[in-house]
């Protein structure tokens, strides 16, 4: 069973722009953390406020393989967790748009979700998005690729960060009663994320 290495907890005021960026941390940390199994990095704002959730993982198997599994968008359904089906349109060069069917659950809260999101690809290293439209009123997040064992390996983190609160007034009342269960989603999701990958390309 994949453990949990590592939690950590980044206090900062963030920007709509901004997400985790594995290359702005040394290529040593980045193989100790990820290298012996999952990490959750958590972004609080100074209030307190959740801004972004980053696993990260490493899978062995060269960053080209990874890229081709999260690059194809109609195929998301077999592997990504929760995902009934995904479409695309408006490509051009490294940015597409791409259209998401959601089943949601978590412990009590079930709900079909639909937004778009607009990706912006850098070929083999990351994968930017943000919520173009949708049944939220924000939703951001980023894939970042980072080669090790001499290419023959990846650390692989997945970060994301959307507003639940803003799902209807059933989700928006569960998360005013229980403040940790937000966090607990958001992590939880990102986690699972990480680990269908691994087993995807593994």
């Amino acid at each position: 069973m994949d453990r949990m290495l590592a939690f950590f907890l980044a206090l900062f005021i963030a920007t709509p722009a901004q997400a985790f960026d594995a290359s702005k941390v040394d290529g040593p940390t980045l193989e100790r953390l990820a290298g012996a199994g999952q990490i959750v990095v958590v972004e609080e704002a100074p209030n307190g406020k959740l801004t972004l959730v980053t696993a990260g993982q490493k899978v062995n198997v060269p960053p080209e393989t990874v890229w081709a599994l999260v690059t194809d968008y109609g195929n998301y359904h077999k592997w990504m967790p929760q995902v009934d089906k995904v479409t695309t349109s408006n490509r051009k060069g490294n940015t597409v748009d791409v259209h998401f069917d959601l089943d949601f659950q978590f412990s009590v809260i079930s709900k079909e979700v639909t937004y778009s999101m607009r990706h912006i690809e850098t070929p083999m290293t990351s994968i930017r998005w943000f919520l173009t439209k949708g049944d939220f009123s924000s939703s951001r997040g980023s894939w970042h690729l980072v080669p090790t064992d001499g290419g023959k390996a990846t650390l692989i983190f997945y970060s994301t960060y959307t507003d639940l609160l803003s799902m209807g007034w059933i989700v928006a009342s569960l998360l005013e009663e229980q403040p940790s269960m937000e966090m607990a989603i958001q992590a939880s999701t990102a986690v699972m994320v990480v680990k269908s990958v691994k087993e995807a390309v593994e």
